[in-house]
């Protein structure tokens, strides 16, 4: 099956932070050189995610701390209640968040493996995930559904938002069919699943049901590849290498179309290459 992803960075189409200011949140935040897409923002010290049209997350390098910016600029920190008051208090490590449909904000806390809900800044509820990842590191919103991607066990879940799991595929390996440290995963617009793989060092491509579909970007990528964007709305699929320090546009055949180096264009403060994150009407944003 032709996998049909192609496009350039300049065709990204997309708007700048739909009536969001970042300013006043990311005093670091520059201007990339003269040239590039001026829909890319770059930040250092903290990681932005953008969830929505109307939600930012902010999470400080460590993971540690949340913050929720709506889009007039108002903030709330996303705080997980300690329910046992005898118990010392542990601190989370968030790697990962997203928006679904009813108005809740998911964070992914990899420490505890465990799935953190909240509505208007306000802790709901968790859903423990200990029996089945070892080492969940993304989480991505398909409708009513929520993926999650484990590394260590080489698979992908997909559960509703009260935790029942939907389907589980995945097994360790280099063939096709197989999946090796998957790091990242997004859904297209025709529901089919794209896998980002450190091991396999591939997109690959899965049906909902957990049937493959096929591959791309072998000849391309690295095991420093890290954050997956679709975009659909140029057909692209954009990739940060962060051993490479270079933000990749792939095509079917794994060929970039354009390989935007970050080294040695930005401040010496920008040292690394980490996330890269947008959402319908939003900039394109990455951090170091």
């Amino acid at each position: 099956m032709l996998i049909q992803r192609r496009g350039f960075l300049k065709g990204l189409g997309l708007a700048t932070c739909a009536g969001l200011s970042l300013e006043p949140c990311f005093a670091s935040m520059v201007s990339l050189p003269k040239g590039q897409s001026k829909d890319v923002k770059f930040f250092s010290d903290k990681r932005i995610l953008a969830l929505s049209e109307r939600y930012d997350i902010i999470l400080d390098s460590f993971g540690s701390t949340a913050e929720l910016i709506d889009i007039l600029g108002q903030k709330a920190s996303l705080k997980r209640p300690n329910i046992n008051p005898l118990a010392p208090a542990t601190m989370p490590h968030y790697v990962s968040a997203t928006h679904v449909f009813d108005d809740s904000i998911v964070l992914l806390d990899k420490s505890h493996r465990q799935l953190d809900f909240f509505q208007h800044g306000n802790f709901q509820k968790s859903i423990d995930l200990s029996s089945y990842t070892q080492n969940p590191s993304q989480i991505y919103q398909d409708g009513g559904s929520l993926w999650i991607i484990d590394s260590a066990t080489h698979s992908a879940i997909s559960m509703d938002i009260n935790g029942r799991i939907i389907s589980q595929f995945g097994q360790l390996g280099t063939e096709s069919g197989r999946l090796n440290a998957p790091i990242d995963i997004a859904v297209d617009q025709d529901g089919l699943t794209h896998i980002l793989e450190m091991g396999n060092q591939r997109i690959s491509v899965w049906s909902k049901q957990g049937k493959w579909q096929g591959s791309y970007g072998e000849k391309s990528l690295t095991a420093g590849s890290r954050k997956l964007v679709l975009n659909d709305h140029a057909n692209q699929t954009l990739v940060i290498d962060s051993w490479k320090q270079t933000l990749l546009s792939l095509d079917p055949m794994g060929k970039h179309d354009i390989a935007l180096p970050f080294d040695g264009l930005t401040p010496e403060r920008f040292t690394s290459l980490t996330y890269l994150s947008t959402a319908p009407g939003k900039s394109l944003y990455l951090s170091a």
